[in-house]
């Protein structure tokens, strides 16, 4: 009789991250950019995430939009915290503990809009794949949208046969074990493996130990299960899996990470002139897949393409609303790719973040005009230039996407606000690092410092600097600090007061109000 977990590890709950790339508002601004229709966002709109993990993703995009949310995921401690989460805060967010075959034969369950599985397809059975896409091509409106992201080669393949050496060792050899101890157990066989320079590898041993040592070796226990040490690991390509949703009637729109969709920068100039001629031919995504070295993808796909005109584009590409909330005083005309450090258009898009640092939400025809209401007929801004920053802006998250404030309800105003406030005095053992923001429509990384600081200032919205240093420097001094920072015996105490009083100061001055700007609090 097969297992409830059908073998995926459910021993441990997975992280409490939040995966902003699941955000419907980024998603339409990928559509658009490749000129295709994206779904209307609003109360009418239904989307769903299947195998949510502990459910982050999916109550923080319920809490900070209008959109209905709906999912499943068959680890009952995670549904657990899941659900915590949303009767704590009153968030109406539907999530069950059902399988996959089982939540598909709901009958309350509407037609989605979108549906979206991170970091699942891989891991699960092949027969819960064809699950998932019975599931799709049943209740994914026409015009609707999926994302899935899965293991794929050649990334992936020198490291696949360690792996599962790993995995074997771990169900030979630690029965009886906890699943901690059994993961360690197997890391140190293979490590010893490794020191002897198997002949696997040939002449180059060390590539194998360095692709260990950057995907497994340095990683914790709990991350290994969930990604590497299940019954299931699959490496697959992209034929096979848009083969699968084809089937479903789905069609594939672009890769869901917007910087990988600029070839201009992306892919050298031979890898370009190499691609060209495949375009529209299944050679292409498994060729570039070669060619950057592939090991994870992210797609996404519609059911039923259909292509804007130029002047639709431009309309919807005008009311695209953006906001910069990060430190001003980083350079951000430069990014990192696969080829190292990259600048496009450098000097425009430090003009861009200059604009923004008043931390407005301004629409791309607002921030076309303001960039050339001084500059001479000749010299004016080009709609496609402002659109290569912006992609550049927002894939490589120096800027968010943004919903136009007059427009958000003052019911999901007052829900992000309940719910950041219930997890920043949640005395839960382990609580989120992401609060809600109506203003993005999804979630915003806090850290436990600014937590604390967030905290005392809806005790007291009066606390001083000095009386806020105070109370961190006796948090830091407990032995159970919820802060990652430790004072050890015999440090300076009169240096570290002020430390914390320069951090205090930089969080008033900075931090709370970018978050009163994003509607948080």
């Amino acid at each position: 009789m097969q297992s409830w977990n059908m073998g995926y590890v459910t021993e441990t709950n997975y992280e409490y991250g939040y995966f902003h790339i699941l955000n419907p508002l980024e998603l339409r601004f990928n559509f658009l950019t490749r000129g295709v229709r994206f779904p209307e966002l609003g109360p009418d709109t239904a989307a769903c995430e299947l195998g949510f993990g502990n459910g982050i993703s999916a109550i923080l995009h319920g809490c900070a939009s209008e959109v209905k949310w709906f999912g499943t995921d068959f680890n009952p401690s995670q549904v657990n915290y899941a659900r915590h989460l949303i009767d704590s805060q009153s968030i109406e967010v539907k999530l069950s503990d059902d399988a996959f075959d089982q939540f598909a034969s709901r009958p309350e369950l509407p037609m989605f809009d979108y549906i979206c599985l991170h970091g699942i397809w891989s891991w699960i059975s092949p027969a819960n794949q064809q699950t998932i896409v019975d599931f799709v091509a049943r209740k994914l409106k026409v015009g609707g949208v999926l994302y899935v992201s899965y293991n794929c080669g050649p990334g992936f393949n020198s490291i696949e046969p360690i792996r599962n050496l790993m995995y074997k060792h771990m169900i030979t050899f630690n029965r009886g074990t906890t699943h901690a101890d059994s993961i360690t157990a197997s890391k140190e066989f293979v490590e010893k493996l490794l020191r002897i320079k198997p002949g696997y590898m040939g002449s180059n041993p060390e590539l194998l130990k360095a692709a260990y040592d950057s995907k497994i070796g340095k990683r914790d226990n709990n991350y290994l299960a969930h990604e590497y040490l299940n019954s299931y690991w699959d490496i697959t390509s992209f034929e096979k899996v848009s083969s699968d949703f084809e089937r479903a009637k789905l069609t594939y729109v672009s890769a869901a990470r917007l910087m990988e969709n600029m070839d201009n920068v992306w892919l050298n100039e031979d890898e370009r002139k190499l691609l060209t001629p495949l375009q529209k031919t299944p050679m292409y995504h498994e060729t570039r897949n070669y060619l950057v070295n592939g090991q994870f993808r992210s797609d996404l796909y519609v059911k039923g393409v259909l292509e804007l005109s130029e002047k639709q584009i431009e309309e919807e590409l005008d009311k695209t609303c953006f906001i910069f909330i990060r430190d001003p005083e980083n350079d951000y005309s430069r990014a990192r790719s696969r080829h190292g450090a990259i600048s496009l258009h450098t000097e425009l898009l430090k003009e861009i973040i200059k604009m923004m640092t008043d931390r407005k939400v301004r629409s791309f025809v607002e921030i076309l005009n303001e960039l050339n209401k001084d500059r001479a007929e000749g010299e004016q801004v080009s709609r496609i230039t402002l659109l290569e920053c912006m992609i550049f802006f927002v894939g490589n998250e120096f800027i968010n996407i943004a919903v136009n404030p007059d427009t958000i309800s003052d019911e999901v105003k007052e829900r992000c606000k309940r719910f950041n406030v219930g997890t920043i005095r949640s005395e839960q053992r382990r609580t989120s690092n992401y609060l809600a923001s109506p203003v993005t429509g999804g979630g915003i990384y806090i850290d436990d410092l600014s937590k604390f600081c967030v905290s005392c200032m809806l005790d007291n919205p009066d606390v001083s600097n000095e009386q806020m240093a105070d109370l961190l420097m006796e948090v830091l001094q407990s032995k159970n600090s919820p802060i990652d920072m430790k004072i050890t015996e015999g440090a300076d105490l009169t240096e570290i007061r002020k430390v914390a009083l320069e951090l205090v100061e930089r969080f008033k001055s900075y931090d709370f109000p970018v978050y009163k700007t994003l509607l948080m609090f």
